[in-house]
């Protein structure tokens, strides 16, 4: 995947100089927090796709809609989950494991408890 130019100013246009912002994008993003001071002080032009894809996730969106809204191609806008299925699979904050938790719960609660 090909480097994301001006990928530094766009996320410091997001995150600003608020450290307590940043610190929380990191958690999302799974990040280190050096990581994200670096990209947004643009240390780290255009970063790698493994990155990118952090990115994204850290802020809600696909690969697609992060590069789309860097580029000016279109805005980003968060992921909208259809089901709760969605929503807990695409939790990076979740292991496997605690997912399929949550997935049985939930096949529970459809088959009304039994």
């Amino acid at each position: 995947m090909a480097a994301l130019p001006g990928l530094g100013d766009w996320l410091r246009a997001r995150l600003g100089d608020d450290w307590g912002a940043r610190a929380d994008f990191a958690r999302r993003s799974g990040l280190d927090p050096g990581t994200v001071t670096k990209l947004v002080a643009g240390q780290l032009p255009g970063s790698r796709h493994d990155t990118q894809v952090k990115i994204a996730q850290g802020l809600g969106l696909t690969h697609r809609q992060l590069v789309a809204s860097v580029t000016g191609a279109e805005p980003a806008r968060p992921q909208t989950h259809t089901t709760p299925e969605d929503a807990v699979d695409s939790d990076p904050d979740l292991t496997r494991a605690q997912k399929e938790a949550l997935f049985a719960v939930l096949r529970s609660y459809r088959r009304g408890g039994r």
